[in-house]
């Protein structure tokens, strides 16, 4: 139960950090062109999704390690 828990102040947080990021990111934005916004955009939308990819990654190797364990 407390790994739960801590799963989820984890994400909590991660959210937390993201929309921080996000409303940085949009008053940047509103001093850039059309065409740099999009560039942006996509580039931090890659950014999120590589980081996501990682994140899911290192839970799946953490889980794999928990379950050799249990061998």
């Amino acid at each position: 139960m407390g790994r739960s828990h801590n799963r989820d102040d984890h994400t909590e947080q991660r959210l937390r950090r993201i929309e921080a990021q996000l409303h940085d990111i949009l008053l940047w934005l509103d001093t850039q062109s059309q065409e740099e916004r999009e560039q942006i955009a996509l580039r931090e939308v890659f950014r999120e999704l590589e980081a996501e990819k990682e994140e899911l990654a290192l839970e799946l190797f953490n889980a794999d390690a928990a379950n050799d364990s249990d061998w």
